[in-house]
């Protein structure tokens, strides 16, 4: 690996560096801890490697962060396998190695959740590669908990950078090692068992599997019901555990609330509001600050329950409950209230009237659009590619835009690229297409047209906007 963190490191030898109460994992076993390296502090392990970067062994790029070449990597090699010489001794370092991994990815996982995305992603991104071979390591050997850790760690990182389908498989690959076929936990990690199919869940949500991700849901929701049964959901001075569980319990009440939302069902405002209160409960703002972006997705998406009004309320609700570090949540957060006044510009029936709020609702969704986009990290890749093609969107509304709508669309194709988001970028560059064909640029809308259509069908998609397409190929003689 390329980064060598000290404090993570330094970890293999002890467990009173592990605070439960601050990781919320109270029941956390640290028995794999090596009593060689008991002694060893931060600052002592700091001091050894700043003494071999002045050698040039090493270089030091921060604070508990150096840069090893892999060259080194051949002798150290040597030096290991005559102080752990036999299986027993290097399966007791490699499962140091990988708990305290685990433990490292879930502090900053944990930070990540609490708006320190920024840094929680620099660093786990550094160690992507330990990442993988943490829970290599855990899966090879049979040790559960060295592999939950490394799973937080990559799943924080890969979902944030849009990677969903390198998490897939990377869930795939370990999921038998908890869950059996029909659900069931594995014996021996029945603790884990919510935390990975909530995962799964996630997954068929994102895909849109409503008749997968709903009874999962449910049974989800029902096994946290029982687990938290004994616990006063409105008392005071509650363990950590029972913190932990009480969140759990929110988490899926509030998945649950997110199907029924997308089926249209209006239960999933009571369930949004019954996660809220558990939340309060807890003092978890950064979890109401998602349920009031949800409730805002309800009044905003939804036909039936439609009330704009309701909806932008909620979006900045979620905006000032979210704190000012987690930049992409609050520029996520404008992004809805810019499809709120997009929204508004649709439902404008008289567009052109001389009273019409339209041109002062498309400027706000445009002014708010360009805030998110400014806000998000360069590595939001997903979030990136909605906004833009949502600014191309807006655009497309004023015959005298185009050319920035089409940029945006093209960004917004870029964007989805990095990520593979096959269909995603499909649908921007079909969006490219009909504004090519409204600015009368016929080779270069058949084009884009043309590659469209390739990438709808490679993933097997089929809708109206393929018809379009098909259209400006035919219109245009190429058909």
């Amino acid at each position: 690996a390329d980064t060598y963190w000290t404090l993570c490191r330094t970890r293999m030898g002890t467990s009173d560096a592990y605070d439960p109460r601050t990781l919320g994992l109270p029941d956390h076993d640290f028995s794999w801890t090596l009593d060689e390296l008991k002694k060893d502090t931060e600052a002592s392990v700091e001091k050894i490697l700043t003494k071999a970067s002045n050698l040039g062994l090493l270089t030091k790029t921060g604070v508990n962060n150096f840069w090893l070449h892999p060259a080194i990597h051949l002798k150290l090699r040597s030096y290991f396998e005559s102080y752990y010489s036999n299986a027993s001794k290097s399966s007791r370092a490699k499962r140091a190695f990988a708990e305290s991994i685990g433990v490292f990815e879930i502090v900053f996982t944990l930070a990540y959740g609490k708006g320190a995305r920024e840094k929680a992603i620099e660093a786990l991104f550094k160690e992507e590669d330990n990442l993988h071979h943490a829970l290599h390591l855990g899966h090879d050997h049979g040790w559960p908990q060295a592999e939950i850790g490394a799973l937080h760690g990559l799943s924080t990182l890969l979902l944030h950078q849009g990677r969903t389908g390198q998490w897939t498989s990377v869930l795939e690959s370990v999921w038998a090692d908890f869950v059996h076929d029909d659900l069931r936990p594995v014996t021996g990690t029945e603790k884990w068992w919510s935390y990975i199919v909530d995962h799964k869940l996630r997954l068929a949500m994102g895909a849109g599997e409503v008749s997968v991700a709903e009874p999962i849901a449910r049974m989800l929701l029902e096994h946290e019901r029982k687990e938290t049964a004994h616990i006063d959901h409105v008392g005071t001075g509650l363990s950590s555990g029972d913190q932990k569980k009480l969140q759990f319990l929110a988490i899926a009440t509030g998945r649950l609330a997110d199907i029924l939302r997308d089926k249209g069902d209006r239960e999933s405002i009571a369930l949004n509001e019954k996660a809220i209160a558990i939340y309060q409960v807890i003092d978890d703002r950064m979890d109401i600050a998602i349920r009031f972006l949800n409730l805002g997705h309800t009044y905003k998406n939804l036909p039936h329950l439609e009330d704009l009004d309701v909806a932008a309320d909620y979006y900045t609700k979620a905006f000032d409950a979210y704190p000012e570090k987690d930049i992409l949540s609050r520029a996520q957060c404008l992004g809805q209230l810019a499809a709120v006044f997009l929204k508004r510009v649709e439902n404008d029936r008289r567009p052109n009237a001389t009273d019409s709020l339209a041109p002062y609702y498309l400027n706000r969704a445009i002014e708010y659009y360009k805030r998110a986009s400014e806000m998000l990290p360069e590595d939001a890749y997903m979030d990136l590619g909605i906004v833009h093609n949502q600014l191309g969107a807006a655009y497309r509304f004023s015959r005298d835009e185009l050319d920035r709508a089409l940029y945006h669309f093209r960004q917004a194709c870029k964007q989805f690229a990095l990520v593979e988001r096959v269909a995603d970028c499909a649908s921007s560059r079909a969006n490219a297409a009909l504004v090519l064909a409204m600015m009368l640029r016929p080779e270069e809308a058949v084009a884009a047209a043309a590659e469209a259509l390739e990438e709808f069908r490679s993933v097997g998609f089929s809708g109206f906007v393929v018809n379009q397409l098909q259209d400006i190929i035919r219109d245009n003689g190429q058909i």
